[in-house]
């Protein structure tokens, strides 16, 4: 059985979709890539998700045709009934719901990081010196396969429920929030960031470090982690005087600055093409 990589399927379609959208042209292997990202959709497809903006398309294509019974041969023939224009004006309705998806994506997004940087600002208000950790949680690229939406759903309530517990890794932690994003070479991954009370926890690496391998406990080894506290990248920070995550203090007008900026990161409005293009539900929570 080949190994299909949730994550990249869907960008791949949504890519596919734009171009044609785009530029109206048809191109030579039209049928042949379209057949290919249906079967491959098929596979990966659940009823208990929800698809958003032009992958409807494909929800809607994947019950006009019956994908299981038919090779990629036979289901290039079924699809060749319709010219390209009916596909280009089908794919062009699905626009509104498109540009909706990336509006609300943008709004949630302005929403987000003004309640961070509140949360923030909160915590340095009740404790002099915090120290800020930040670390990227995803799955190893050989079990992208393996892991959708609602399994990272699954494995990141385990570590929140941790978090919320008081696990000893955890002990000073004051406030903390994540946000879920969809990247090709990442796929389904989760940008952390931890408040601690200062005067109680330091060393942020290895506290990055163990949450790291805490995650990769949860997931049975299946996932992996960046550490945003190595050494040579906290270097890099701090000669370029942007420092924002480590030990911050209150008196520090520069220090707040940067954490502002480095933790608003998490939320970046910016950061259209690692928006969700499948949830568990239409209301599913992408940051908290």
């Amino acid at each position: 059985m080949k190994k299909l990589n949730y994550s990249k399927i869907l960008i791949c379609i949504e890519d596919f979709i734009i171009d044609v959208v785009e530029h109206g042209i048809e191109t030579l292997g039209f049928y042949s890539e379209l057949a290919y990202l249906l079967i491959d959709f098929n596979e990966i497809y659940s009823d208990n998700l929800f698809y958003q903006g032009y992958l409807g398309v494909f929800v809607s294509l994947r019950y006009d045709f019956n994908v299981n019974e038919l090779s990629h041969k036979n289901l290039v023939s079924e699809l060749k009934i319709n010219s390209f224009g009916y596909y280009f004006e089908l794919f062009k309705s699905f626009k509104f719901r498109y540009i909706n998806s990336l509006r609300e994506f943008r709004k949630s997004e302005i929403i987000n990081t003004e309640s961070l940087v509140r949360r923030a600002d909160s915590v340095l208000s009740r404790y002099s010196k915090v120290l800020v950790v930040r670390v990227d949680l995803s799955y190893l690229r050989e079990f992208h396969h393996l892991n959708n939406i609602d399994d990272f759903k699954k494995d990141l309530s385990r570590l929140n429920k941790l978090i919320q517990n008081g696990d000893t890794i955890f002990k000073g932690n004051v406030d903390y929030a994540w946000a879920i994003e969809q990247g090709v070479s990442k796929g389904f991954h989760c940008h952390l960031v931890l408040f601690f009370n200062g005067h109680k926890r330091k060393n942020a690496f290895n506290i990055a470090k163990n949450i790291g391998k805490k995650w990769s406990d949860i997931t049975d080894s299946e996932g992996t982690y960046f550490n945003c506290h190595d050494p040579k990248q906290i270097r890099s920070y701090e000669e370029r005087g942007i420092l924002g995550i480590d030990m911050i203090h209150r008196n520090d007008p520069a220090e707040i600055a940067n954490m502002r900026r480095a933790i608003c990161y998490l939320t970046s409005p910016e950061k259209e093409d690692q928006y969700l293009r499948v949830k568990t539900s239409k209301k599913m929570r992408t940051f908290g």
